[in-house]
């Protein structure tokens, strides 16, 4: 899962395509005290988006059983093909921390 941290999402600057740009993620083998890892090397659009204000829309992924209207899931795709679910690999979806509340739903969100 990508983590951008304690982001508020704003209208500050729009990228064409958030999704997109994550999409261009590889892996290198690492290794910690467990044992092997894979370790993901993100793509310069990526990495020029770390503490920047991003808009992204995508479908609200409830986790851990429950909802929780400032901090949420989302998902390039909907539920039943998410990373979690179904075929969607971790460049799909991003944790978001919200400064005002969000009301679950299933359709498309579009998070600023």
């Amino acid at each position: 899962m990508l983590i951008f941290g304690l982001v508020s999402f704003s209208a500050i600057g729009q990228q064409e395509n958030v999704w997109k740009d994550l999409s261009k993620v590889s892996y290198e083998i690492g290794e910690d005290e467990f044992g092997e890892l894979y370790v993901p090397v993100f793509g310069e659009k990526t990495l020029e988006m770390e503490g920047e204000e991003i808009i992204a829309d995508g479908y609200i992924i409830p986790f851990e059983g429950m909802f929780k209207p400032q901090h949420i899931i989302l998902s390039a795709l909907p539920l039943a093909e998410c990373f979690f679910c179904g075929s969607g690999g971790p460049e799909t979806v991003m944790e978001v921390m919200l400064e005002e509340p969000v009301e679950y739903t299933s359709k498309k969100v579009k998070v600023v």
